[in-house]
């Protein structure tokens, strides 16, 4: 492909220097009402069989620069037409009493002469009798009589202004705004097309980024149609606008066509990818293909459009978090944009920040949660979607059941723990809360083909009646989390499991929690068991007295009934035991 670029470049090399100069030209215009071809150049039908064409007030017709407006007559009841003449054997333009022809051209250009062939050339203001221009007026009307016109030549001076060569788009963006310039790409500054817009008047906008920057090519109308990746190479007349920041290319009267842009598919270049940018630098990529993470959707000054279209487009709901990838289109603008498969949004679940729940069901979205977790640990989850695309074990409270009584170092009181029962599943349920043990360490995941829903967040209790050292109906709570939460640290109804696994009273340096966990609320007095079913070493056992719930720990070695063993470690027998208050395990 860059090959073909050098020969295209090399093939007009002469060309651009006229481009860059300013230069005078003369021209012509003709209108030929007298022969097929005319009449078909101009999109005019062609009479048949002795009939008429009758041409529409005000319709126009174009050649080269000039535009001919056609007025019928006020006065007459015909309309002017195009009639088969037989004596001439050619085609002519009835141009009724009263009725008129008037020429235009852009500004750039002017007229200078105007030349009529046809008959009663008399009774036509504007010309002599020979059909040359009288230089009185640019509209030449049929006076007293129809006047027939078989053609008419425009000539007309167009001036070219001297243009500056820009080469690349961060030096066509140092350019004064309203400037005409002719914007060179060489080839290597690979420069290519990013997305693309049609617009319903045929043209086209589309986002081009090459080596040194990014811009919009606004309303312009290619020589092949334009798509995401192709290259871009060679030269282009326009002149440099801003519109909310955002650079844009666009088209300059009577300067810009697009014949000396190659449009070229790639052949074995890389795909172009977004630029991965942190929100303060968005200014810095106007017009330019972005990704950014952890947007809070209404709460910062993006605001997302869909400018291109997309088919089954859902725009993210307000207090979402979202990864985003687009075109970053000026004034905290962005227009969701991407390739094939790939997310316009991927919805984000930091840990430390609010979870906003959506007020509608959307699906099949990816969403990345942030937070750590460590290989082989139990840690309490909730999410805010179903999901069975865990690596781990899930255990979910389905029971509670009178304890074993715990002793040791609580001032001689005995307490009599609740057992909560869990068991092992195979799928989480949005808003329900579980324990889980990762099989891998990581610090964040990324679920696929989500679906985010309304969800309330729903609290497991189970209770037990008539047990002593327990009051009637004392309740065992599992309390999910989806926001980070501060419990009250005076609270000893709150239990929180630690680090380490470990269950503990609340306190002032472990009652915060994080969101997507969960917490424990049992009788104020009372510590718990926490029995998992179907795991080996399947009891998790909360220990701490209540008197000093941070610090309180076993000195020793105790079994799982809270009897203190008298032998050493090498002498006892495999199973659970509890060391120097941690759970451990003898094989």
């Amino acid at each position: 492909m860059k090959r073909k670029f050098l020969l295209f470049i090399t093939s007009v090399l002469a060309t651009l220097s006229c481009l860059a100069g300013s230069t005078v030209t003369t021209h012509t215009a003709t209108f030929d009402f007298s022969t097929v071809d005319g009449l078909t150049t101009m999109g005019i039908t062609v009479p048949q069989n002795g009939g008429r064409t009758y041409l529409a007030n005000n319709a126009t017709f174009t050649s080269g620069d000039v535009t001919l407006t056609n007025t019928n007559s006020t006065s007459s009841t015909y309309q002017n037409s195009i009639y088969y003449y037989s004596n001439a054997q050619c085609y002519e333009l009835y141009l009724n009493s009263g009725a008129s022809l008037s020429f235009s051209a852009p500004a750039n250009c002017t007229i200078t002469a105007i030349s009529v062939s046809g008959n009663n050339l008399n009774y036509l203001n504007g010309v002599n009798s020979q059909g040359n221009w009288d230089g009185s007026s640019t509209t030449l009307t049929a006076t007293t009589k129809t006047v027939y016109i078989f053609s008419i030549t425009v000539t007309y001076t167009k001036t070219t202004p001297q243009l500056t060569q820009v080469t690349g788009i961060s030096n066509f963006k140092n350019v004064t705004p309203g400037t005409a310039v002719t914007l060179y790409l060489p080839d290597d500054l690979n420069a290519r097309v990013l997305a693309v817009k049609n617009n319903a008047d045929g043209t086209t906008d589309a986002f081009v980024r090459d080596d040194t920057g990014a811009m919009l090519m606004k309303g312009i109308s290619p020589s092949r149609n334009m798509a995401h990746d192709q290259h871009l190479a060679g030269w282009i007349n326009g002149q440099y606008t801003e519109n909310n920041g955002l650079p844009c290319f666009v088209p300059a009267d009577g300067l810009t066509n697009t014949s000396l842009l190659v449009i070229a598919d790639p052949v074995t270049e890389e795909a172009t990818q977004p630029q991965a940018i942190t929100p303060d630098l968005y200014d810095d990529y106007l017009a330019d293909w972005i990704t950014m993470n952890e947007i809070v959707v209404g709460n910062t000054d993006f605001s997302f459009v869909n400018n291109f279209n997309l088919a089954g487009y859902t725009a993210p709901y307000n207090g979402a978090i979202v990864d985003v990838s687009g075109i970053a289109a000026g004034g905290y603008v962005l227009y969701p944009f991407n390739i094939g498969q790939e997310p316009l949004f991927t919805y984000v679940i930091d840990v430390t920040q609010p979870f906003a729940t959506p007020t509608t069901t959307i699906t099949g979205v990816p969403v990345r949660l942030i937070r750590t977790f460590t290989a082989g640990q139990w840690t309490p989850f909730t999410l805010p979607f179903d999901t069975d695309d865990f690596d781990g074990d899930i255990m979910a409270y389905v029971a509670l059941q009178n304890g074993a009584p715990i002793t040791g170092d609580t001032s001689g009181t005995t307490y009599e723990a609740g057992s909560m029962v869990f068991t092992r599943v195979g799928e989480m349920e949005a808003g329900m809360p579980y324990l889980v043990r990762s099989t891998e360490s990581f610090y964040e995941k990324t679920f696929t083909g989500v679906t985010l829903a309304p969800v309330t967040p729903i609290t497991v209790t189970h209770t037990l009646s008539g047990i002593s050292k327990i009051d009637s109906d004392d309740a065992y709570s599992f309390v999910p989390v989806l926001s980070p939460v501060t419990l009250d640290p005076s609270n000893k109804a709150y239990k929180v499991m630690l680090g380490n696994g470990s269950i503990a009273w609340v306190n002032d340096t472990n009652n915060q929690l994080p969101g997507t966990s969960a917490y424990f609320v049992t009788p104020a007095d009372q510590g718990l068991h926490i029995v998992l079913q179907g795991i080996d070493g399947g009891i998790i056992t909360g220990i701490e007295g209540v008197t000093s719930p941070a610090a309180s720990r076993l000195t020793g070695i105790y079994n799982m009934m809270g009897v203190k063993m008298q032998l050493e470690w090498d002498q006892l027998p495999p199973g659970i035991y509890i060391v120097n208050g941690r759970k451990t395990i003898k094989r």
